[in-house]
């Protein structure tokens, strides 16, 4: 299995932080009101390098008062059923 890489938001450290520091991340969003729909998914090429698949997303996040859509990246360990890498980016215009 590959292990957790990085989880990256525009909210968060540039590596993002520490698996050990998402449910506190996580908390804080829920607690914000903060919510995540996934608009849309392709996935590449698999296997990929690292042997599973890479893919783009877009997600809708929405709080009380507004919403935006991130686009990101991220890979996926197949064999673990795993996602080792998420990386959101600035808002899509």
């Amino acid at each position: 299995m590959t292990p957790f890489k990085w989880f990256v938001t525009p909210e968060t450290p540039a590596y993002g932080p520490g698996i050990a520091q998402l449910p506190d991340y996580f908390a804080t969003w829920r607690s914000a009101g903060e919510r995540w729909r996934l608009m849309s998914v392709q996935a590449g090429a698999s296997p990929g390098w690292h042997g599973g698949v890479d893919f783009a997303m877009e997600i809708e996040r929405t709080w009380p008062d507004r919403s935006m859509v991130n686009g990101g990246k991220g890979a996926l360990d197949c064999d673990a059923g795993k996602i080792f890498v998420f990386s959101l980016g600035d808002p899509l215009r």
